[in-house]
């Protein structure tokens, strides 16, 4: 007997289809015209689209097997008009995901107690318990006690599980951040909330928090401990990652004047951000992901005190008195919720954010740092989608950030991929011409952002790329090694590119190369950032080479080449041999915050202190990226 092809809605008359997904086994009933894109979605399957389903990436090919049109396609521009049977063409891929950073010593001094949940005032000086709740047990000085910190970021997410006694990591979780099914970058996730309203951002927040729930199991599982004792959590995340964690929408952040509706930093329970930790959650069910979250609730509330802010009168809106400080904002959300409402919960910190795209994270690195306390003038750099970077020293800090673009997540670069198993990462030379290092120590299947920032380099050493960033003809070829490698510089779809893996000997049976418009996106990458770091040496009347030290924080900052980076121009060349990998230090951030409540006030006050500089409102900005665009390193013809 043949089955049927199709579904009836008997309530809207709409067709639904059986769609099969392959190698992972998942059926699943959609609507007609739903893209295949947003079948994966709906399926979990985490696809990997990092133009967010604009059909500009090429990155979410999918083999359709059986369906009314077979063979390789886009899954976001393909449109589901019958059942379907679809190969995603999944290889497993371990990411490397950067885990330790720069980090101090701080006194432990979380605020929270296992027997009695301590809920203390965030006013400097102030000591007392506002407020606590009984939970039954015998009030011990040993019972232990655990606390989390999250760095959320745009690529990946880290948790770390601590000793809340002395402050010592017993576990570490990682994973990549589901959201990139909806965008590689924040502008493209911003775009698909805003696009897709209310459904939209519950997607975004539900992927995020039930990502963070996963690893809060996990990390728990790893050390053999109750999620149940874990009392308090931190996170730090750019702020848009911040706003989507919240449901909060990030229209200001992509519109003028590209500021954060939250700035503040805040303390809520895990119920109000979702979060399943804590006593509240001993006995219940785990394991289970969230339905769709609805916004945060609590959006109205800090919307009216911003309104308010400097005002003596209190918010009809919220019910609740306009502050003047951040600390006494935070200190009226603790003693509302001692009064009104049942504590027996965990407490979730988030730092705060000092600009539209200068985030938490940053906020998160700079204690790490001590950014303040710093005698030498110091640069510290997060490079990726957003170039976040602070100058200064204990005199004035400025901050602000780039549109460096996701090229160095792989995005926009033809061969581009993440740091996976089958991504090159370097390129080294030797005496027959070059190696590549390979993550996984498998065949190749792409390039990462380290990788390009080291093929890059030998392009410009070995003259193949001029100063304006073009290929020059491989007759024209001076260099004795490129005049070796000449017959690599190859035709691609009409223009030169770079051969670097020929497809019989890669992972996916094609050519991996370097074109010549992915020279030009690493150009524009590059050209922001090092024109964000001329214009705050500028506003601080310094010389490039009065900066001491240069600290390079994140992931890819720790994995890629700094002479490399230095070689193409993105960080001066002066600085080279001043130039310190801090690793996640976000993450370090996080954990001072949640281990020590004087380390969380002083996350709020130096995002505070910090001075964010607008790139797009300098004068100059324009003439100083323009001048950045080029390779200065690079040997040009005579």
């Amino acid at each position: 007997m043949r089955r049927l092809c199709f579904y009836q809605c008997e309530v809207d008359s709409v067709k639904k289809y059986r769609i099969c997904f392959r190698p992972q086994n998942k059926e699943i009933v959609v609507e007609e015209g739903t893209t295949v894109l947003e079948a994966e979605r709906i399926a979990g399957l985490e696809p990997d689209a990092p133009c967010g389903g604009n059909g500009k990436c090429g990155k979410c090919r999918v083999d359709v097997c059986k369906g009314r049109k077979t063979g390789v396609v886009l899954a976001c521009q393909t449109k589901i008009e019958s059942d379907m049977i679809v190969d995603t063409m999944y290889q497993q891929k371990v990411e490397k995901i950067l885990a330790e950073g720069l980090s101090r010593k701080v006194e432990v001094d979380p605020g929270v107690h296992p027997e009695i949940l301590h809920v203390h005032s965030i006013e400097a000086g102030d000591r007392t318990n506002t407020g606590q709740q009984e939970t039954g047990r015998q009030d011990t000085e040993t019972e232990p006690f655990y606390l989390m910190a999250f760095d959320i970021g745009t690529t990946t997410v880290v948790g770390y599980l601590l000793d809340g006694r002395i402050g010592k990591t017993i576990a570490v979780a990682s994973r990549m951040n589901p959201q990139h099914a909806f965008g590689a970058d924040v502008i493209s996730r911003a775009n698909y909330v805003l696009e897709h309203g209310k459904e939209g951002s519950c997607a975004l927040r539900s992927a995020i928090v039930n990502a963070l729930n996963a690893l809060i199991r996990e990390a728990a599982g790893k050390a053999g401990v109750q999620v149940a004792d874990i009392l308090q959590i931190s996170v730090v995340g750019n702020t848009c990652m911040h706003h989507l964690f919240l449901g909060i929408s990030p229209d200001t952040l992509v519109h003028a004047p590209y500021v954060p509706a939250v700035r503040k930093g805040m303390i809520l329970t895990a119920e109000e951000t979702g979060l399943r930790f804590g006593p509240a959650t001993e006995g219940t069910e785990e394991g289970k992901d969230s339905d769709l979250l609805p916004p945060f609730e609590l959006e109205e509330e800090l919307a009216a005190n911003e309104r308010n802010k400097g005002s003596d009168s209190c918010s009809p809106e919220a019910g609740i008195t306009a502050h003047n400080t951040e600390e006494e904002w935070i200190t009226s959300r603790r003693m509302r919720r001692t009064r009104n409402e049942n504590l027996h919960t965990g407490v979730v910190l988030l730092l705060p954010n000092i600009a539209g795209f200068v985030g938490a994270d940053t906020v998160g690195c700079m204690v790490a740092a001590a950014f303040d306390r710093l005698d030498q003038l110091t640069l510290m750099v997060d490079i990726g989608t957003n170039g976040e970077m602070v100058l200064g020293d204990h005199n004035r800090m400025l901050t602000t950030s780039t549109a460096a673009g996701p090229a160095f997540e792989g995005a926009k670069i033809e061969c581009g991929m993440r740091g996976a198993d089958g991504a090159i990462s370097h390129l080294k030379e030797t005496q027959y011409g070059i190696s590549l290092e390979i993550v996984g120590d498998v065949r190749a299947a792409g390039i990462c952002g380290s990788g390009l920032i080291d093929i890059l380099a030998f392009l410009i050493r070995h003259g193949f790329v001029n100063s304006y960033g073009a290929f020059r003809d491989p007759e024209d070829l001076e260099d004795p090694l490129a005049i070796k490698l000449k017959d690599r510089v190859i035709s691609v779809h009409g223009q030169p590119a770079f051969l670097l893996v020929k497809g019989e000997a890669s992972a996916t049976g094609e050519d991996v190369y370097l074109t010549q418009k992915d020279v030009r996106e690493v150009q524009l990458a590059k050209g922001a950032i090092a024109a964000g770091i001329q214009i705050l040496t500028d506003k601080l009347q310094k010389r490039i080479t009065d900066i001491r030290q240069v600290f390079l924080a994140g992931a890819f900052g720790n994995y890629m080449d700094s002479q490399s980076a230095c070689e193409i121009g993105m960080i001066p060349y002066e600085l080279h041999d001043r130039i310190v990998a801090v690793g996640n230090a976000a993450g370090e951030g996080a954990k001072l915050a949640v281990v020590s409540r004087e380390e969380f006030r002083y996350a709020c006050r130096l995002s505070r202190e910090t001075e964010f500089i607008e790139l797009a409102a300098e004068r100059d900005f324009q003439d100083v990226f323009v001048d950045k665009l080029e390779f200065d390193r690079a040997v040009d013809e005579d």
